[in-house]
């Protein structure tokens, strides 16, 4: 089993001299567009575009040692402890994705003319992910094989029970998106499992993904304020948390990390199928609140064709996306260990 060994210059920082913060901030939009679609989670558009290991990292150094910098008045060197510059061109990317693409994808979805394309597309960069993730991880051994494809295998059940649970929709409390931006955030960053899908499970996407609007009308302008400013210090509660366990595990397990991971994108594809038939009621993969039924085409139709298009643009796009955004260099800061 390969595991990602700890290096000697580890607690270093690394030079960031010709950092490309342009290139973080729109990588940032791409995650920030994933995380609105329930489905499909940024932190997957991380893992192939090469910064989540940096990512984790970053987030991890929110420590003591960062607060005793700030104590000290050393605010260089507590920007430089984590990694500042590219995480906020990477919180703003992804800011400007979930501004851009919320109201989007929730009309795109809840219109049936355009779900199944919509789906469509996001299932092809899905396909494309997994498989940029899991060509490195493919098993030379027989050790391996009986560790990493379990692992995986295990990923991908959870991954799919957790599409198929029912949501839920009412007017939430405070004390509730406190707790839904601690959870969601966690999933948000966890590639394979959608953010926006636990959040439509715990009852609040619908709702969250409606405030714009109503700010944009000037409806309940502060109490809507404050309901967004309560979820995202559960954020970034429950981020500073998580990042650590994460960070752990990439450091002492990481084949079986990333294969876990990687399990859990292939397992959430499920709510990704195109070709669903609602039904009526509440119900799992749903957007509106109508239960969705998986089915396979029986003809090759229009839909069908422009289906499989869409999927195809996904496809290309993510592997775009990979060569323009994500190519590896030696010695890069993304490519330091964790």
């Amino acid at each position: 089993m390969n595991t990602q060994p700890t290096t000697p210059g580890d607690n270093s920082e690394p030079d960031r001299s010709g950092d490309n913060l342009p290139g973080h901030l729109m990588r940032g939009v791409l995650m920030g567009i994933a995380d609105s679609v329930p489905g499909i989670s940024g932190g997957t558009v991380a893992l192939v575009l090469n910064i989540y290991e940096r990512l984790v990292r970053a987030l991890s150094h929110f420590n003591g040692q960062f607060l005793r910098l700030l104590v000290q008045r050393e605010w260089k060197k507590a920007a430089v402890h984590v990694d500042l510059s590219f995480l906020g061109s990477l919180l703003a990317g992804i800011v400007i994705g979930l501004l851009s693409m919320t109201t989007l994808a929730h009309q795109l979805l809840s219109d049936e003319a355009t779900r199944p394309f919509t789906l469509a597309f996001f299932l092809g960069m899905m396909l494309a992910c997994s498989w940029l993730v899991a060509r490195p991880l493919w098993p030379r051994t027989a050790r391996e094989c009986w560790t990493l494809g379990p692992t995986a295998v295990l990923a991908g059940l959870l991954a799919w029970t957790i599409t198929e649970l029912p949501d839920s929709q009412f007017t939430p409390s405070l004390a509730y998106l406190f707790l839904s931006g601690m959870v969601g955030i966690c999933a948000m960053i966890l590639p394979g499992i959608s953010g926006a899908m636990i959040l439509l499970i715990m009852g609040v996407y619908l709702y969250l993904t409606g405030i714009p609007a109503d700010l944009f009308a000037g409806q309940q302008v502060m109490h809507h304020l404050v309901e967004l400013a309560v979820f995202a210090s559960g954020c970034l509660v429950g981020l500073i948390i998580f990042s650590r366990l994460l960070r752990f595990l990439l450091r002492r397990f990481h084949a079986v990390t990333m294969a876990f991971l990687c399990g859990a994108m292939v397992g959430s594809m499920r709510v990704l199928w195109p070709f669903q038939q609602a039904l009526g009621e509440a119900g799992s993969g749903s957007i509106e609140g109508t239960d969705y039924h998986p089915f396979f085409p029986s003809r090759l139709d229009s839909v069908t064709l422009g289906v499989l298009l869409a999927t195809s643009f996904g496809l290309v796009i993510v592997v775009a996306s990979r060569r323009l955004l994500g190519a590896q260099k030696k010695n890069r800061p993304e490519n330091l260990p964790v």
